[in-house]
């Protein structure tokens, strides 16, 4: 759940990866990697899955309508 929230947290970040994750969870990666695994995910996916749920929500946000496709996807750090 804590790694979740840290994912959530940094989406706008370019530096958020897997281990961005799990250093500010103070695990090593493989181990974060094993919990993500019980629940069927990985890092990365839930990062990219996190990402696009961000920019899909701004593509139809009305006030969002000036900006380009790339220029939202840019400001979620893809």
């Amino acid at each position: 759940m804590r790694a979740k929230t840290i994912i959530r947290e940094n989406l706008r970040n370019h530096d958020l990866d897997p281990r961005f994750v799990a250093v500010a969870m103070g695990m090593s990666l493989r181990n974060l990697g094993r919990v993500f695994a019980a629940n069927d995910q990985s890092i990365a996916a839930s990062i990219r899955r996190g990402r696009l749920d961000a920019i899909a929500a701004d593509l139809v946000d009305p006030r969002m309508a000036t900006q380009s496709i790339s220029e939202i996807a840019c400001k979620w750090g893809c």
